[in-house]
């Protein structure tokens, strides 16, 4: 069992509500993919803006936002964080390992955020229902 800041969970894996304003991420995708070509990122924003796209859930009152529920089993799915990004080939990573990729450099490290029109928030809980589970 491990004391989190404000809960207390045993679970093995960990669920994030990812969201992205479509309009918003869009028009500053140049910003975040153009940085540094070498490094992945413009394949790390289409896939995640194809994921939240094909999530069809969509909240309305603020324009276009997106959201989807990826849930990650701690153990396995950590073993792709910690090199630097020049050390891998996003290429030829599979959508899985690619996800796995996202989950430690993205979610789990919070960089999420460096990409205008993206935001995630940690969920207490392992949420299944509509996620997708790595």
């Amino acid at each position: 069992m491990k004391i989190r800041a404000d809960f207390v969970t045993n679970s093995s894996s960990v669920s994030y509500i990812i969201t992205m304003h479509q309009e918003t991420a869009e028009k500053f995708k140049g910003l975040f993919c153009d940085f540094d070509k070498n490094s992945g990122k413009s394949r790390i924003f289409d896939f995640l803006k194809a994921q939240l796209l094909k999530s069809e859930f969509i909240v309305k009152p603020f324009g276009n936002v997106y959201y989807k529920v990826f849930t990650f089993h701690k153990g396995k799915d950590m073993k792709l964080f910690g090199k630097p990004s020049a050390e891998y080939d996003f290429g030829s990573m599979s959508e899985e390992e690619l996800l796995k990729y996202i989950y430690g450099e993205y979610f789990f490290h919070k960089k999420i955020e460096i990409i205008e029109g993206f935001a995630a928030v940690q969920m207490p809980i392992s949420v299944q229902k509509n996620s997708d589970v790595v």
